[in-house]
């Protein structure tokens, strides 16, 4: 016991992230929340207000800004809540996620 504390104390002091694995409950609920479906990639893209989140999904799925099916983009933050957007090409089984941070 004393080695485990020794451990965790070593890791604070270094800056060392605890390893937190989410219990299937939370995967499940998770899941649901994004609309998870099998047989898709999905991408999420997180980043503070401002950072650029909706510009860099419109030019991941070959979209500009003022692209019919774009993510609204603009000088102010645009994305207030999660966005789910599938990718403009049927034959990529992508999906996309704008998420405020």
């Amino acid at each position: 016991m004393a080695n485990a504390a020794k451990e965790a104390e070593r890791e604070l002091k270094e800056c060392i992230q605890p390893a937190v694995t989410p219990t299937p409950g939370e995967v499940s609920a998770a899941k649901q929340k994004v609309q998870y479906r099998e047989g898709l990639v999905h991408f999420a893209v997180v980043e503070v207000a401002g950072g650029g989140k909706s510009s860099l999904i419109n030019a991941f799925r070959g979209l500009r800004n003022n692209n019919i099916g774009s993510v609204d983009t603009g000088v102010t933050e645009t994305t207030l809540a999660m966005v789910r957007l599938p990718d403009p090409n049927a034959e990529y089984p992508r999906v996309w996620y704008d998420i405020l941070d």
